[in-house]
C-alpha cells in the first residue's frame, strides 16, 4: 500500500529542483495530490511490466506514454 510518503519520495526524485515547493503544493493542493498519486501508480506498474517481462511491450509503452503526459502535467503545476 502507498503512502504519502513513498509517493513524494518518487515524485521528488522525477523533480529534485522543485523538491520545497512539491511539498508544500502536495500538502495544500488536492488536484496536485492526485496528480501525484496518479504519476507515482504509473511508474509503479510501468517499473513492474518492465521487470516482469525483461523489455518493453506494448503495455509499457502506452503506460510510458502516460507517465510523460502526467510529468507534463507535473510541469506545468511546478512552473508556476
Amino acid at each position: 500500500m502507498k503512502n504519502d510518503n513513498e509517493i513524494l519520495k518518487v515524485i521528488t526524485s522525477r523533480f529534485p529542483n522543485h523538491k520545497d515547493f512539491i511539498n508544500e503544493l502536495f500538502e495544500e493542493s488536492e488536484s496536485f495530490r492526485t496528480l501525484c498519486e496518479d504519476y507515482y501508480d504509473c511508474k509503479m506498474v510501468l517499473d513492474k511490466s518492465i521487470q516482469i517481462n525483461n523489455k518493453t511491450n506494448d503495455m509499457s509503452k502506452e503506460y510510458q506514454i502516460l507517465l510523460t503526459e502526467i510529468e507534463d502535467e507535473l510541469l506545468e503545476k511546478l512552473s508556476f
